[in-house]
């Protein structure tokens, strides 16, 4: 939907960051858990939010070990992944609940091969937190400053407004507002910045 692009990529006063629920990246996957959508219509989401800003973060919640679930379709779901503009995932490992219709399915997948694929999606979600991090260096962004940083006197801690974590020197009296940062370092998924001088 355009009016949904439109809203997170350009309104200033809505935060330029989306967390768009994805469970699997494989499509027959998807139809076992009965998800109303596929992965072309994922995938074109994200790349349209992705090309009206490069800078918005994506996020995902994605379950590993739903019952069925093959090497093949873990590794189309890994591939899918690795290829579309997320920032980061929320990994879940399936584990069945008494009355669910999935609680009865035939090929529940072992749990170590269900923590095995939690793990690779877990480092994949690491890689893409720290590129997109990397890419927000010499950048400026509207970052919410929080809190102080322990053991660290004079820098604060900030959300930016495409939900990453960045340390400033700042007063303590800027705690609760919305400041640019310019984006001076990065290391890993975290970052450092400073105010405009």
């Amino acid at each position: 939907d355009e009016a949904l692009v439109d809203l997170v990529a350009h309104q200033p006063r809505v935060c330029r960051h989306m967390h768009i629920p994805l469970q699997s990246g494989c499509d027959t996957v998807l139809a076992r858990m009965a998800r109303p959508y596929n992965t072309a219509f994922y995938r074109e989401l994200i790349s349209r939010l992705h090309r009206a800003d490069p800078a918005i973060g994506l996020g995902a919640d994605v379950m590993v070990g739903f019952p069925g679930e093959t090497d093949d379709e873990f590794e189309i779901t890994r591939r899918f992944i690795e290829e579309i503009p997320l920032s980061y995932l929320h990994v879940f490992t399936y584990s069945p609940r008494p009355g669910t219709p999935a609680a009865d399915m035939p090929g529940q997948v072992e749990h170590q091969v269900k923590l095995a694929r939690n793990h690779v999606l877990r480092d994949l979600s690491e890689a893409k937190r720290t590129a997109f991090a990397n890419s927000m260096l010499g950048t400026v962004l509207q970052t919410v400053v929080e809190r102080p940083v322990p053991d660290r006197c004079g820098i604060l801690q900030g959300t930016t407004d495409n939900y990453l974590r960045v340390e400033l020197a700042a007063p303590e009296a800027l705690r609760g507002t919305i400041q640019p940062v310019h984006i001076s370092e990065a290391q890993g998924e975290s970052l450092r910045g400073r105010l405009p001088a």
